[in-house]
């Protein structure tokens, strides 16, 4: 053993302390900002396949998959329809997720069109006028206080000031990819 070996490992030792000691300094002096997880099916999510996902501004991120889950960063609460459950949600695969101006998510299904009432903690449907009935809602997009959709009525609307659905002269759309806002007044 050479005379410059218990010096380079001292050296070494005074270096991993340092490294260790500015580690600690950083943590101390930088706030916890952000936290990062990875969320998958074993560790978090209840299921793997998700067909849209959005945040309120809550905070909240809701995602569509077999029924619909409302994640607040720590915990999940599942609104189905399994099991009676009453969360007034009618189907459970959802098509899509949007978040209104008003902060309502409005959730769009293979049966219809709802929003969530945070007062009643369900998911309300909007007022149909008729015997006409939504049997599905998908592609949403909102513009000018008002939400669209794909359903079995063909492009149809909801008022946002009033919850109240309308329908348009455009009675047949098929296999649409989606619903695209070309200017302010041309869907």
């Amino acid at each position: 053993m050479s005379a410059r070996t218990p010096i380079n490992i001292l050296l070494l030792c005074l270096l991993l302390t340092q490294w260790k000691l500015i580690g600690f300094a950083q943590e101390a002096l930088l706030p916890n900002v952000s936290r990062f997880e990875n969320f998958n099916g074993r560790n978090h999510l209840l299921n793997v396949y998700i067909q849209s996902v959005t945040r309120d501004k809550q905070g909240y991120v809701w995602s569509g998959c077999n029924g619909l889950v409302r994640f607040d960063g720590y915990q999940y609460t599942q609104f189905t329809n399994f099991n009676n459950q009453h969360h007034g949600l009618q189907d459970n695969y959802i098509d899509e997720i949007i978040v209104d101006d008003s902060n309502r998510v409005w959730v769009g299904t293979a049966r219809d069109i709802s929003y969530y009432n945070r007062q009643q903690n369900r998911f309300v449907q909007p007022y149909l006028d008729g015997p006409k009935k939504i049997e599905y809602a998908f592609r949403l997009l909102l513009h000018n206080q008002k939400l669209w959709f794909i359903s079995n009525l063909g492009l149809t609307g909801v008022d946002l000031n009033t919850t109240k659905v309308f329908t348009t002269s455009i009675r047949q759309v098929f296999d649409p990819t989606g619903i695209f806002l070309l200017n302010d007044t041309t869907l």
